[in-house]
């Protein structure tokens, strides 16, 4: 896939910390020599080469799917599940604060900026887990110098191998979906979507009483996740009401049906936005043996 960055012409790079701040994080630019700058193009170097190698057309992030720990995924730079970070990258002027211990220890991420000789702009973020591992070990950490070990006096932060996330001018290239949740503040995002999300469901899936759906969505994670990602998907979209009907009863959802509208059971939420979501099914391929299933990952195939 190609990516809308040139590195190869980078003419600027800044080395920061993402710190939480309440409900906020707070990003700031630290100062870096030479060879640190060098030692992140490095590592952005492997994320690029990595894209380069992927498929043409990755799977864009759904936020009810539950991905392993590396993946490869896209998300529009401009999509409101990216709004957190595309803030980081757009921002003209981030301040400048002096590196010390307590700034380090209570980082949340570190993070590389740059500017190609085209003016676009590189950002790539990694939780600061392992960046924070070695602080405070300071006099128990040894290298090898002339043949010899020494204790290294001074304080020593580790840059991970490659990024989790990198960010171009068009797309969130995601490696480390969980990286991406917590530094996205996407459970924030999507939590704060759940109005928008049933009023646009509503709209199409008329014939279901979604009152109490937003309510419930408002309290449980899964289903605002649910919400967002058949909102995302159009999975809303020319629902037919008997096969919904259908596929609900044949998968164990139970609703309550009075003049051909629907309405859904405080219970039975879950398992109803899992078949909205296309998480629920039936296949039949032993006679007269109907298999129900719950799909938590799902990947269409064949067409649109």
């Amino acid at each position: 896939m190609k990516i809308e960055f040139d590195l190869s012409q980078i003419r600027t790079t800044e080395f920061g910390v993402g710190r939480r701040e309440g409900k906020e994080v707070q990003y700031s630019l630290l100062a870096v020599d030479s060879e640190v700058q060098d030692a992140l193009r490095e590592e952005t170097q492997v994320v690029l080469n990595r894209i380069a190698e992927e498929a043409t057309n990755p799977q864009q992030f759904d936020p009810a799917e539950k991905y392993g720990t590396t993946e490869y995924l896209v998300l529009p730079l401009d999509h409101e599940l990216s709004a957190s970070l595309s803030e980081l990258h757009e921002v003209a002027n981030l301040s400048r604060i002096t590196p010390e211990l307590q700034v380090l220890r209570s980082a949340l991420s570190y993070f590389m900026r740059g500017t190609d000789r085209y003016g676009r702009r590189l950002t790539a973020l990694n939780r600061a887990t392992q960046f924070k591992a070695t602080l405070g070990k300071q006099g128990r950490l040894m290298a090898l110098v002339s043949d010899t070990l020494r204790v290294i006096p001074d304080p020593v932060m580790q840059l991970n191998a490659g990024f989790d996330i990198v960010m171009d001018s068009k797309q969130i290239h995601i490696f480390r979906p969980t990286s991406f949740r917590i530094l996205g503040n996407v459970e924030e995002a999507i939590a704060q979507a759940v109005p928008r999300n049933v009023e646009a469901i509503s709209q199409a899936a008329y014939f279901v009483d979604w009152s109490n759906i937003r309510e419930y969505a408002a309290e449980h994670p899964r289903a605002a996740s649910l919400l967002a990602s058949i909102r995302t998907q159009g999975f809303a979209e020319n629902l037919d009401k008997d096969a919904v009907k259908a596929l609900c009863q044949s998968t164990g959802v139970t609703l309550d049906i009075s003049n051909g509208n629907f309405s859904v059971p405080d219970g039975q939420i879950l398992p109803f936005l899992e078949v909205i979501d296309r998480r629920r099914y039936e296949i039949g391929l032993v006679p007269n043996t109907p298999e129900q299933y719950k799909a938590s990952s799902r990947t269409r195939v064949g067409g649109n």
